[in-house]
């Protein structure tokens, strides 16, 4: 499970984690990403669909949403749940802990072509956790040493 420490409270950090599409737009090479939000925003609901320069894709859907604290994605392939990923800020002295969270929820079925999209997502999951860290770290100590310097 990814995790660092950042030195602003989750207050601060939320605005700048909370919305999947940025993450996404992490992974290298960035893939395509259309959101959907019925509130124009992010939040319970909203759907991401993602597709990379390969042709491989998911479907994201935020399932909990408890700002500024924590929210949840359920990912589909192909129509099956193949994970679940978290990303919870955890209030700690002088500042915030991220972490991120692959609870590796198993694949919905038990076919091979199942167990294979499963294997793909956990795969990507790990690519994504990496390239998630970094990042969302140098998108959040960036935009505080902005903050700072503004200040």
């Amino acid at each position: 499970m990814p995790a660092f420490d950042v030195p602003a409270p989750p207050d601060v950090i939320w605005p700048l984690v909370s919305d999947p599409a940025a993450d996404y737009r992490s992974i290298s090479p960035p893939p395509t990403v259309v959101a959907q939000h019925s509130s124009g925003a992010p939040g319970l609901g909203s759907t991401y669909r993602v597709t990379t320069g390969t042709g491989t894709g998911w479907e994201a859907e935020i399932v909990a949403w408890e700002p500024p604290m924590r929210f949840e994605t359920r990912t589909t392939m192909g129509g099956k749940v193949v994970g679940r990923t978290a990303l919870r800020l955890a209030a700690i002295p002088g500042g915030t802990r991220v972490e991120l969270v692959l609870p590796g929820e198993a694949s919905a079925g038990t076919s091979l072509a199942d167990r294979a999209r499963g294997l793909l997502f956990r795969r990507s999951a790990d690519k994504q956790a990496q390239a998630y860290e970094r990042a969302i770290r140098d998108r959040l100590l960036g935009a505080l040493a902005a903050e700072l310097g503004q200040g």
